[in-house]
């Protein structure tokens, strides 16, 4: 039996203390056309998303590089967590990227954002310059502005930064332009309240946003009767995706404590993880931002995300893999015993972007997933720690199906083509048409044909 078909862009509408709250709906088998590939109402194919995932002071290349190439790669011992998901992530391996910039400072700018600004100032300081241009998120945030209520979310998990020189806040992986960082999101809380609070699909304010109370209710009892109401319009497929939907709501509202009490006052801040300097708990903030970018995807909220696992040359504590010092130390260490945890931090890192790509992979959609219809750049900010390398020992991947554009699960070893090369595929798999990507010599007018259907 088919049902009458709901539009897209269908919210379930309540109040929740006095305030009025939207709880967007995933996209459903009534919502589609027979086939699960279109809109039922629009025609229009199933959005592709973008994502963009960063992390830190490279990665040694001996513990990530691949022994083949082509489709169906076996994971090295630094990869091993992507193997779940191998057949969605293409590691690219050996791409030219001859500029020597400023040590991170300009490895993230031309890796992000394909230029660097060399008077531009970072953070507090324009000793080191600042990327010269917008980064890969948000040029497809800017090409789709206005397609989404939220035209891009950016988190950042780990919070700290390079202890041991210049006392810089936490970096920014996401620019919107020249010399002009774009707001990362470091409070679970937050990224909350924006997805789920009060208006946060319509017109309101930051102000109105962080002055949201919640109450001994929820979302979801705010919702409740409409909530059921749907139920009994949707077919069976639909009513199990509409309940998986709404736990994944639920446990997002478990997980950071919203439920705070009934009393009529603004009650205290939901209890955010442990953030203190030195026992980060990155794993369960990772996930929970994942959990909550999974839900905003699937909910059309927002198509394009950033991840900044941690910052550029940051001296984060992996003390999860026994780890005593930051990162960034480690690096300048260069004994075998700090290189050893240095690859170990590395396989945790790994791990945690496994975690968002499996989580994108399990949500349905259409007839395929999250994970099918998303196209994901993952990189750092140098190739060999040690060394503070760029050519040649660049790990990138591009990760996700973006609809067919991408060719995914491949081992590629490039000849000839520069880093920026990667990020313009990426560009042009989710169909920004750009005709270049990069400067100062890494300027690129072609994508990796090898990775895609076009």
């Amino acid at each position: 039996m088919r049902f009458k078909p709901i539009n897209r862009r269908q919210v379930l509408r309540g109040l929740l203390a006095g305030s009025a709250v939207h709880f967007s709906l995933p996209l459903l088998e009534c919502m589609l056309n027979t086939h699960g590939t279109a809109l039922a109402d629009t025609g229009m194919a199933i959005p592709k998303r973008f994502g963009m995932w960063f992390w830190g002071v490279g990665a040694m290349p001996n513990y990530w590089q691949l022994s083949s190439t082509g489709k169906g790669w076996t994971p090295s011992e630094g990869l091993a967590a992507l193997a779940p998901v191998r057949d969605y992530v293409s590691v690219i391996a050996n791409t030219s990227h001859t500029v020597v910039p400023v040590v991170h400072y300009g490895g993230q700018a031309y890796l992000l954002t394909g230029r660097y600004n060399p008077s531009g100032s970072d953070q507090q300081t324009s000793q080191y310059g600042s990327p010269g241009g917008p980064s890969v998120d948000q040029i497809v945030a800017k090409a789709w502005k206005g397609k989404t209520p939220i035209n891009s979310i950016v988190v950042g998990v780990s919070e700290a930064f390079q202890g041991s020189c210049c006392g810089f806040p936490p970096t920014q992986a996401s620019w919107l332009d020249n010399n002009v960082p774009n707001h990362h999101e470091f409070s679970l809380v937050g990224l909350y309240k924006q997805l789920f609070g009060a208006n946060s699909v319509g017109e309101a304010s930051a102000t109105a946003r962080a002055h949201y109370v919640l109450r001994q209710q929820t979302i979801l009892d705010a919702v409740g009767k409409d909530l059921a109401a749907l139920q009994t319009k949707v077919g069976k497929a639909d009513k199990i995706r509409l309940e998986a939907h709404a736990q994944a709501v639920r446990d997002i509202e478990k997980s950071i404590g919203s439920t705070v009490g009934n009393q009529c006052k603004t009650p205290s801040e939901p209890t955010e993880f442990d953030i203190s300097p030195n026992h980060e708990l990155l794993s369960e903030r990772n996930r929970a931002f994942c959990d909550m970018i999974a839900v905003a995807l699937a909910c059309d909220l927002t198509r394009v995300f950033t991840v900044q696992f941690t910052g550029r040359e940051n001296d984060c504590i992996f003390w999860q893999v026994g780890a005593t010092q930051g990162t960034h130390t480690l690096s300048h260490n260069a004994d075998p015993a700090s290189i050893n945890v240095m690859n170990k931090a590395f396989s945790f890192t790994m791990g945690e972007f496994a975690y968002l790509l499996q989580k994108l992979r399990d949500t349905p959609e259409g007839s395929g997933n999250l994970l099918d219809h998303s196209c994901i750049y993952a990189t750092s900010c140098i190739g060999n720690p040690v060394s503070h390398s760029y050519d040649r020992d660049l790990l990138l991947m591009l990760a996700g199906g973006a609809s067919g554009a991408l060719k995914p699960g491949i081992s590629y070893r490039a000849s000839s083509e520069k880093s920026s090369s990667v990020a313009l595929t990426a560009l042009r798999a989710v169909d920004v048409q750009a005709g270049a990507f990069g400067s100062d010599g890494l300027e690129s007018t072609n994508h990796i044909s090898a990775l895609t259907n076009f």
